[in-house]
């Protein structure tokens, strides 16, 4: 399991609530995190972004607001992005 932290904004105003929750994925914890607040958001109503630093943004497209995924590391931070594969080497043409 993993550990992510899962910040949702109130449908309806009042204070942001941020969660530890450990799950095997991003989608679990989200679902979870939802589950816990008692929050009706529906998946089907959501969009995911990856931002470069390896941070989800669900964007809940009925509601206007977006909720914040990131994995914790076992030492508490956040975890790093997935590095790029290299670029393929260019093959050279024959002459």
């Amino acid at each position: 399991m993993k550990t992510w932290e899962v910040i949702i904004p109130p449908t309806g105003g009042g204070d942001i609530r941020t969660l530890l929750i450990e799950a095997a994925t991003w989608m679990m914890a989200l679902s979870e995190g939802l589950r816990q607040l008692a929050d009706p958001t529906q998946l089907s109503s959501l969009n995911c972004n990856i931002t470069p630093h390896g941070t989800l943004e669900i964007v809940d497209s009925k509601g206007g607001r977006t909720i914040t995924i990131r994995e914790i590391t076992p030492g508490g931070a956040a975890a790093a992005a997935p590095k790029a594969p290299a670029p393929a080497p260019e093959a050279e043409s024959a002459a």
